[in-house]
């Protein structure tokens, strides 16, 4: 599962909230 693909598509984030979310992925799997 890519990190940079967001469950409900890229057209409704920000490149910030984008990257937000997937800190969290990140923060929850470490």
């Amino acid at each position: 599962m890519p990190f940079a693909t967001p469950p409900f598509g890229t057209t409704q984030l920000s490149m910030e909230d984008n990257h937000r979310h997937n800190e969290k992925l990140e923060k929850m799997i470490a």
